[in-house]
C-alpha cells in the first residue's frame, strides 16, 4: 500500500482552534510546533507526537528537519 504525505502550516490568531483541528483531522500526525504551544491533553485525554521547536527557529531549518526525519 502506497502513502501519501501530507505537509502543512496553518496560520492565525491565536486561540481559535487551529491546533486542536488538526490534532483532530490527522491524530496520527507529527506536529512541530514552539515549546508549550501543543497542549492537547487537556482536551482529547492525549497528546499527539510533536517535536518541540524554539519560537525563534526559521522555515528553512523546520524543512532541513522534516527531510532528515525522513531519510532515517
Amino acid at each position: 500500500m502506497k502513502t501519501k504525505k501530507l505537509n502543512g502550516i496553518f496560520y492565525g490568531p491565536p486561540k481559535v482552534g487551529k491546533t486542536l483541528a488538526m490534532v483532530r483531522a490527522v491524530p496520527d500526525a507529527l506536529f512541530i510546533a514552539p515549546r508549550g504551544s501543543l497542549l492537547c491533553a487537556s482536551w482529547l485525554g492525549w497528546e499527539p507526537k510533536v517535536v518541540e521547536v524554539n519560537d525563534q527557529i526559521g522555515i528553512t531549518q523546520i524543512i532541513k528537519m522534516i527531510e532528515k526525519a525522513e531519510t532515517q
